[in-house]
Protein backbone atom coordinates (compact mmCIF):
# COMPACT_ATOMS: atom_id res chain seq x y z
CA UNK A 1 0.00 0.00 0.00
CA UNK A 2 1.50 3.27 -1.31
CA UNK A 3 0.55 6.27 1.44
CA UNK A 4 0.79 9.72 0.36
CA UNK A 5 -0.08 13.00 2.47
CA UNK A 6 -1.06 14.47 -0.85
CA UNK A 7 0.49 17.26 -3.54
CA UNK A 8 -0.98 20.90 -1.56
CA UNK A 9 -2.81 21.78 1.97
CA UNK A 10 -6.59 20.46 1.61
CA UNK A 11 -5.79 18.29 -1.87
CA UNK A 12 -6.79 15.06 -0.28
CA UNK A 13 -11.08 14.08 -0.84
CA UNK A 14 -10.84 13.79 3.35
CA UNK A 15 -9.59 17.30 3.86
CA UNK A 16 -11.46 19.17 1.00
CA UNK A 17 -14.51 17.64 3.35
CA UNK A 18 -13.21 18.88 6.20
CA UNK A 19 -12.38 22.30 5.59
CA UNK A 20 -15.56 23.03 4.14
CA UNK A 21 -16.95 21.89 7.10
CA UNK A 22 -14.51 24.20 9.61
CA UNK A 23 -15.13 26.89 7.06
CA UNK A 24 -19.03 26.72 7.57
CA UNK A 25 -19.12 26.25 11.25
CA UNK A 26 -15.48 28.62 11.88
CA UNK A 27 -14.57 26.56 14.27
CA UNK A 28 -10.85 27.34 15.99
CA UNK A 29 -8.98 25.81 17.44
CA UNK A 30 -9.77 22.66 15.41
CA UNK A 31 -8.44 19.67 17.38
CA UNK A 32 -8.10 17.10 14.94
CA UNK A 33 -7.56 13.40 15.42
CA UNK A 34 -4.81 11.13 13.25
CA UNK A 35 -2.70 8.15 14.18
CA UNK A 36 -0.27 6.35 15.33
CA UNK A 37 2.23 8.70 16.70
CA UNK A 38 0.97 9.36 20.08
CA UNK A 39 1.82 13.00 20.24
CA UNK A 40 0.07 15.96 20.38
CA UNK A 41 1.21 18.62 16.95
CA UNK A 42 0.82 21.80 17.48
CA UNK A 43 3.67 24.82 15.71
CA UNK A 44 2.29 27.35 17.54
CA UNK A 45 2.72 25.19 20.80
CA UNK A 46 -0.43 26.44 22.19
CA UNK A 47 -2.22 26.40 25.62
CA UNK A 48 -4.41 23.82 24.75
CA UNK A 49 -1.59 22.03 23.14
CA UNK A 50 0.65 21.75 26.02
CA UNK A 51 -2.66 20.55 28.53
CA UNK A 52 -2.84 18.10 26.32
CA UNK A 53 0.22 16.47 26.15
CA UNK A 54 0.65 17.05 29.53
CA UNK A 55 -2.67 15.25 30.62
CA UNK A 56 -1.71 11.72 28.35
CA UNK A 57 1.99 12.31 29.26
CA UNK A 58 2.43 12.37 24.88
CA UNK A 59 4.94 15.06 23.76
CA UNK A 60 4.64 18.18 22.34
CA UNK A 61 5.87 17.77 18.98
CA UNK A 62 6.22 17.96 15.68
CA UNK A 63 6.58 15.26 13.10
CA UNK A 64 9.77 15.00 10.91
CA UNK A 65 8.58 15.26 7.53
CA UNK A 66 6.14 17.01 5.07
CA UNK A 67 2.81 17.22 5.17
CA UNK A 68 1.77 19.45 2.67
CA UNK A 69 -1.65 18.08 2.06
CA UNK A 70 -2.61 17.64 6.07
CA UNK A 71 -5.66 19.62 7.43
CA UNK A 72 -2.63 21.40 9.67
CA UNK A 73 -0.68 22.67 6.79
CA UNK A 74 -3.87 24.22 5.53
CA UNK A 75 -4.31 25.34 8.68
CA UNK A 76 -0.74 26.72 8.72
CA UNK A 77 -1.50 28.66 4.92
CA UNK A 78 -4.65 30.16 6.01
CA UNK A 79 -4.06 31.49 9.86
CA UNK A 80 -6.29 28.65 11.53
CA UNK A 81 -4.90 26.90 14.64
CA UNK A 82 -4.88 23.72 14.29
CA UNK A 83 -3.53 20.90 16.77
CA UNK A 84 -3.26 17.64 15.63
CA UNK A 85 -4.08 14.89 18.34
CA UNK A 86 -1.82 11.63 17.07
CA UNK A 87 -3.14 8.76 18.90
CA UNK A 88 -0.13 6.35 19.10
CA UNK A 89 -0.81 2.27 18.18
CA UNK A 90 -3.18 0.99 20.79
CA UNK A 91 -6.09 -1.28 20.65
CA UNK A 92 -9.63 0.36 19.83
CA UNK A 93 -10.24 -0.14 24.01
CA UNK A 94 -7.26 1.01 24.96
CA UNK A 95 -7.50 4.57 22.75
CA UNK A 96 -10.95 4.61 24.18
CA UNK A 97 -9.89 4.38 27.95
CA UNK A 98 -7.28 6.27 28.11
CA UNK A 99 -8.00 9.28 25.65
CA UNK A 100 -11.60 9.62 25.53
CA UNK A 101 -12.63 11.65 28.43
CA UNK A 102 -8.84 13.60 28.30
CA UNK A 103 -10.42 14.84 25.00
CA UNK A 104 -13.72 15.40 25.82
CA UNK A 105 -12.80 17.20 29.43
CA UNK A 106 -10.10 19.51 28.26
CA UNK A 107 -11.81 20.62 24.94
CA UNK A 108 -14.84 21.00 27.55
CA UNK A 109 -12.91 23.02 29.65
CA UNK A 110 -11.01 25.34 26.92
CA UNK A 111 -14.79 26.06 25.32
CA UNK A 112 -16.17 26.86 28.58
CA UNK A 113 -13.53 29.18 30.04
CA UNK A 114 -13.48 31.18 26.32
CA UNK A 115 -10.24 29.85 25.03
CA UNK A 116 -8.72 29.42 28.40
CA UNK A 117 -7.19 25.72 29.71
Amino acid sequence: MALSTGNEPASEPEVRALVALVEELDAEPLVVMHSPLGLIDDPAESELARELAHATGMPLAGVDYATPGSIGTWGQETGRRVITYELPDADTHSLIRDHSYVIAERLRRWYRNDGVA
